[in-house]
């Protein structure tokens, strides 16, 4: 699973996206836009792990590179802790789920992100080493061109960016008209 924001320092203009891969051709692979007013990337991340807990029919291990997300989805599945922040609608549906198909029908662990980039190549002799398989790593770098390809081809707020637009303008007007005024109290004017 993974997940992604574009524009993420916009809130006007930020998207996020959320995808889950399974393995190659199957018809389960998707990437999805996050409904939310909030776009930010751990929200996305973890719909992406509730997507994949929500079309496990049978028993799941999930992959993601969202470490707080695994925390968080553990503590669900192992019921260790009550948990309210602020995707309460979320950490519910997966709540049901756990109660639904039991704590041992889901498995959620940590991947490694971009290993598999010339960045970070020098990382993935150590991770395999360790007992890492290349097909999380994989199955990581193809949810992650999922989520981002849904993420570049979703719109921000529209509505929201004409607002901001006017708000910004009314704002220039104001402050230009608050210098003019300044200035001639100065005498700058004259």
């Amino acid at each position: 699973t993974d997940g992604s924001l574009v524009n993420g320092k916009s809130f006007w203009r930020a998207s996020a996206a959320w995808a889950i891969f399974v393995t190659h051709s199957h018809p389960a692979n998707k990437g999805c836009k996050l409904q939310h007013d909030v776009q930010c990337n751990f929200r996305a991340e973890l719909r992406a792990a509730i997507e994949a807990m929500r079309y496990a029919a049978d028993p799941a291990w999930i992959m993601s590179d969202c470490l707080g997300v695994v925390e968080l989805v553990q503590n669900i599945i192992h019921e260790n802790a009550t948990i309210n922040n602020d995707n309460q609608d979320l950490i519910d549906v997966a709540k049901f789920l756990v109660e639904a198909h039991g704590t041992l029908h889901y498995k959620i662990t940590w991947v490694p992100s971009h290993l598999l980039e010339k960045k970070k190549a020098n990382k993935l002799p150590a991770y395999l080493a360790n007992g890492g398989d290349m097909r999380d790593l994989v199955g990581n770098q193809e949810a992650d061109k999922l989520a981002n390809s849904a993420a570049e081809r979703a719109e921000g707020h529209a509505a929201y960016e004409a607002i901001a637009k006017t708000l910004c303008s009314v704002t220039s007007i104001a402050q230009s008209m608050m210098t003019h005024i300044w200035c001639a109290h100065k005498g700058y004017l004259d």
